[in-house]
């Protein structure tokens, strides 16, 4: 799985303009901050997240109660993951201003003052994701439309899908990936090669 701006770079040799195209795709970065806590203190927080509106003065964009959309993996242990930064919180701006620790801290503030949980975490995991996040911009369908129709002319058999392409989600990346994988095959079949 690749970027839009790593695919850019894998299809240069085969069409220069696909290669722009793709490379033009906007990404964001952000941090990711992942809490443990010891499971029984505070209850059960119910539900998949939350996020935080932009013009909210936080510095969190959302909250994952981890433990609660998937109890079989930590039995015992509470997870919750804070996001942090993002395109609308600066980016790769917003990582260069915070250290490790701060961010521990931004995350430990975020769950205690947004969630009510205050035990002590028994870990906290900080990743600063660079360049993680598709921003689809104005412009994003066109550009992808087009890398997708000239590939399609100039390299019968080669595709992509993912998150940079047709949608965020895990759901949306295997029903893309699928549709592409399925259109491969239905080509190279009616092409006489299967």
């Amino acid at each position: 799985c690749a970027s839009a701006t790593s695919g850019g770079g894998m299809v240069e040799g085969v069409d220069l303009e696909s290669s722009k195209l793709l490379r033009s795709i906007a990404t964001t970065s952000l941090a990711v901050i992942g809490v443990a806590f010891p499971d029984g203190g505070s209850g059960s927080l119910g539900g998949f997240g939350h996020l935080v509106p932009y013009g909210e003065s936080e510095d969190a964009i959302g909250v994952v109660y981890d433990s609660d959309v998937f109890p079989q993996q930590t039995p015992g242990v509470r997870r919750l993951t804070v996001m942090a930064g993002g395109a609308t919180r600066g980016g790769d701006a917003f990582l260069a201003q915070h250290s490790t620790a701060s961010l521990e801290e931004l995350a430990l503030r975020t769950i205690r003052e947004q969630t009510g949980v205050h035990d002590p975490p028994t870990a906290v995991k900080v990743l600063k994701a660079h360049n993680a996040i598709t921003q689809y911009n104005v412009g994003h369908s066109a550009a992808r439309d087009t890398a997708r129709a000239r590939l399609g002319e100039s390299a019968k058999w080669l595709s992509f899908a993912g998150a940079s392409f047709d949608g965020v989600g895990v759901n949306d990346c295997i029903a893309h990936g699928r549709k592409q994988a399925d259109a491969y095959v239905s080509n190279e079949y009616h092409a006489g090669r299967l």
